[in-house]
C-alpha cells in the first residue's frame, strides 16, 4: 500500500511538471531509471549520467511499473519542424477569428444580396465621379501646354529666347498632367478591387444565407451604411 502511494506521488509529480529531460528529477527509494548506455545495453539505475538523459529514459516503480517515459530530446531539425507546425496552427487560427467577424458583420449590415449590390453602385458611382473630375482637369492642363508650346515655339522661330518662367509652366504641367493620370489608373484600379471584393462578399452571403435568389429578382430592403469590412 505505501508504496502504491509512493508511485501515485511520484506519478504526479512527474507529469505535473515540466522539468526538461536534461534535469530528471530525483527519485524515492527503490524507483529506477531506466535508460540506454554508449553501447545500446539497457542500464536500470537510480541515476543518469548527463550524457544518455537526451537519449531519452523511463522511469520505473520499485515493482518494475513503467511510470513515465521520456522521449529523446529533438533534433535542431525536429525543433526547427515543430516551430513551423506552430506558426502554421497560429495563422490557421487567426485566418479562422477574422473569418468570424468578417461574417458576423456580413450579416449584421445587410439583409439581402440587393443590399449589398446597392452599397457597391454607390462606391463604384463616386470613384467614376472622380475619374470624371481628373479627366476634365487633365484636358484643361493639355490644352493650356499646348498654347504654351506653341508660343514657345513662335518664339524660337523669330529667335527670341523663352523665357524662363515659361519654360517652368510647360514642366510643372508635363508633371501635373502624369500625376493625373497616374491618379486616373489608382481610381480605375480601384474599381475593379472594390467590383472584386463587393463580389467574394456577395458570393460569402449566399453561402452563409443559403439563398439561391436570381439576381434580376432581388430587391433591396434597406439602405445599409457602407460597411467597414469592404473598404
Amino acid at each position: 500500500m505505501q508504496s502504491g502511494c509512493v508511485a501515485l506521488v511520484l506519478l504526479m509529480a512527474l507529469c505535473c511538471s515540466s522539468v526538461a529531460a536534461e534535469k530528471p528529477q530525483p527519485l524515492p527509494a527503490g524507483a529506477m531509471y531506466r535508460y540506454e548506455n554508449a553501447q545500446g545495453v539497457t542500464v536500470l539505475d537510480d541515476h543518469i549520467p548527463p550524457e544518455f538523459v537526451g537519449n531519452g529514459y523511463a522511469v520505473l516503480a520499485p515493482s518494475g511499473r513503467v511510470l513515465q517515459e521520456v522521449p529523446p530530446a529533438l533534433t535542431p531539425e525536429e525543433v526547427a519542424e515543430r516551430e513551423r507546425e506552430q506558426h502554421a496552427q497560429a495563422m490557421e487560427n487567426a485566418r479562422a477569428r477574422a473569418q468570424l467577424e468578417y461574417d458576423r458583420d456580413l450579416l449584421i449590415r445587410y439583409s439581402s444580396v440587393a443590399d449589398i449590390r446597392a452599397v457597391q453602385k454607390r462606391r463604384r458611382s463616386a470613384l467614376e465621379s472622380r475619374i470624371i473630375i481628373e479627366d476634365r482637369n487633365r484636358d484643361t492642363l493639355e490644352a493650356e501646354l499646348e498654347r504654351q508650346l506653341q508660343q514657345a515655339a513662335r518664339m524660337e522661330r523669330a529667335g527670341e529666347d523663352v523665357p524662363a518662367l515659361t519654360r517652368r509652366n510647360v514642366e510643372n504641367m508635363r508633371l501635373q498632367i502624369a500625376e493625373s493620370e497616374a491618379l486616373v489608373a489608382k481610381y480605375r484600379q480601384d474599381i475593379e478591387r472594390t467590383d472584386q471584393e463587393f463580389a467574394a462578399a456577395i458570393a460569402r452571403f449566399r453561402e452563409l444565407k443559403g439563398e439561391e435568389v436570381a439576381v434580376q429578382d432581388e430587391e433591396p430592403v434597406s439602405a445599409p451604411p457602407a460597411p467597414l469590412l469592404l473598404r
